[in-house]
C-alpha cells in the first residue's frame, strides 16, 4: 500500500535553522541575499515575505521572476491566457505596470538592480504566436528603452542586469541561432556577442 507523502515550503538560516514558511508562500520560488523571498500562495496570488515574517500580497496572477537587492519584486501579471504584462512590486506589495514597445502586446520583467534599472522584453503576438521580440530596459521612473538586437533579426531577451547597469541576455541572429550577448551601459546600441572579441555585432535594432 503506497504512502501519500506531504511536503512543505521551508527556508534555512546560515547556521542551519530550518523554518516552515508553508503559510505564507507555499511554493517558493526566488529570494535574494538579504532573505526576502517571493513566490505563489493560495488562489493563485503571489506573495513578498521579508525575513522579519511581514507578508506582502502581490495580487492574483503575479507571476514573480526575480528579487532584487533591495526586496523589489520583479515580473509579470498575466492578463490573458497567453500574455502577460511586465510589473514591479514595491515593497509593500504595490504594483507598478511596466509600459512596452509600440505595437507590442506582451511583456515580461526579469530582474531588477540597486539602482532601480529593470530589464526585461516586450514582444508582439499574434494567435499565441511571437512575431517579434526586443530586449529592453525600464528607467527607475518607468521609462522603456529599446536594446539592440543582431543584424538581421528581431529577437531579443534581457535577463540580467549588474550595478554597473552592464546587461545579459539572449538574441537570435538572421539564421534564427540564438547567442548570449551582453549590452554594455556606455552603448545600447551594440549588442556584443559573448565569445567575439571587442567588435561590433549588433545595429541600432
Amino acid at each position: 500500500m503506497s504512502k501519500t507523502r506531504s511536503q512543505r515550503a521551508v527556508k534555512w538560516s546560515t547556521d542551519g535553522t530550518v523554518e516552515d514558511i508553508s503559510p505564507y508562500v507555499p511554493t517558493p520560488e526566488v529570494g535574494n541575499d538579504a532573505g526576502v523571498i517571493s513566490g505563489w500562495g493560495t488562489s493563485g496570488h503571489g506573495y513578498r515575505l521579508d525575513p522579519n515574517g511581514t507578508l506582502a500580497d502581490l495580487g492574483k496572477t503575479a507571476y514573480v521572476i526575480s528579487v532584487s537587492p533591495g526586496g523589489f519584486v520583479v515580473g509579470s501579471f498575466y492578463i490573458s491566457a497567453w500574455a502577460t504584462t511586465a510589473v514591479r512590486w514595491a515593497l509593500d506589495g504595490t504594483p507598478t505596470t511596466l509600459p512596452s514597445l509600440p505595437t507590442h502586446n506582451n511583456s515580461s520583467a526579469r530582474e531588477m538592480n540597486a539602482g532601480g534599472t529593470v530589464v526585461g522584453f516586450t514582444s508582439r503576438t499574434e494567435q499565441m504566436n511571437y512575431v517579434e521580440t526586443n530586449a529592453v530596459k525600464w528607467s527607475p521612473d518607468g521609462t522603456i528603452t529599446a536594446l539592440a538586437n543582431l543584424p538581421g533579426s528581431k529577437d531579443s531577451e534581457a535577463h540580467l542586469i549588474n550595478s554597473a547597469g552592464t546587461i545579459a541576455g539572449s538574441a537570435g541572429d538572421s539564421a534564427k541561432n540564438s547567442h548570449t550577448v551582453v549590452w554594455r551601459s556606455w552603448n545600447r546600441s551594440r549588442a556584443l556577442q559573448v565569445g567575439v572579441p571587442e567588435q561590433r555585432v549588433g545595429g541600432s535594432g
